[in-house]
């Protein structure tokens, strides 16, 4: 069994704001593709995926066929925006495809010089804004779903594109919010493992000095201290391992 540091189960606590934005991290792979296809180039191999932007195609065509050829499509609102989302769809592939190209498809190709996983690289004006200055976690927050925000929300009045326009502002909220609880979960990550260190030097410290109540650095410890010297000796092997440098760390999860 793998065993909790003195950190993670005395002072970890349940983010609320972390947890809404790592939601919204998990379930937006769909309206981030729908936009990274026009604006992002080279994307890892693991992700990209050509097979979900397939299907996401083939609904847009449904859609298409209905609003061209079904009588019921002129009595309902998918009909009437059918050739919206088609004309989107058929782009949508279009880019698709293009983004699949660049992406090496041989099966037996594993590269250390590729990070599988890239989100790819900037294009156009968002490149040269960061090249100008800008930070990267700004661009792909704000900037990157601005247009289709702003192009969503005009589609939005025009009665044959509303549901496009829905479609588009929606997926510019989610990618914006996708991207800040990424930046979280990185931050809280590097924050844990500072934190994780700072709780396993000083519990260290504490059980060499026997003070129950030392604090250093904001960690207070609020475990009683055993007041024998050789008890708090075999507790400090227990709790603490040291690294090759010869520095107390709490013991990983």
């Amino acid at each position: 069994m793998k065993q909790k540091s003195y950190f993670k189960q005395v002072f970890r606590r349940t983010n609320f704001k972390l947890g809404f934005l790592s939601f919204f991290y998990s379930i937006c792979s769909v309206p981030r593709l729908l936009l990274e296809v026009f604006i992002r180039k080279n994307m890892g191999s693991r992700y990209f995926s050509f097979g979900l932007s397939i299907i996401l195609f083939l609904l847009f065509l449904i859609t298409l066929l209905f609003s061209a050829f079904s009588q019921a499509a002129s009595y309902s609102a998918l009909g009437s925006n059918g050739y919206g989302l088609g004309i989107f769809g058929i782009l949508f592939f279009v880019f698709a495809n293009k983004r699949r190209s660049e992406i090496n498809s041989d099966p037996t190709h594993v590269s250390f010089d590729e990070f599988s996983l890239s989100t790819g690289e900037l294009t156009g004006w968002f490149k040269s804004r960061k090249e100008n200055g800008t930070s990267l976690r700004r661009i792909e927050i704000w900037f990157e779903p601005l247009p289709f925000f702003i192009g969503g929300l005009v589609l939005m009045f025009i009665p044959f594109t509303r549901i496009l326009g829905l479609l588009l502002l929606l997926s510019s909220v989610l990618y914006s919010l996708s991207y800040m609880g990424a930046y979280a979960l990185a931050r809280d990550f590097i924050m844990d493992k500072i934190d994780e260190k700072i709780a396993g030097e000083e519990m260290g410290q504490a059980l060499k000095s026997g003070f129950a109540g030392h604090e250093a650095r904001g960690f207070t410890n609020r475990s009683p201290i055993p007041t024998d010297q050789e008890h708090r000796d075999q507790l400090y092997n227990l709790i603490l391992k040291r690294d090759k440098s010869g520095e107390p760390t709490a013991v990983a999860q």
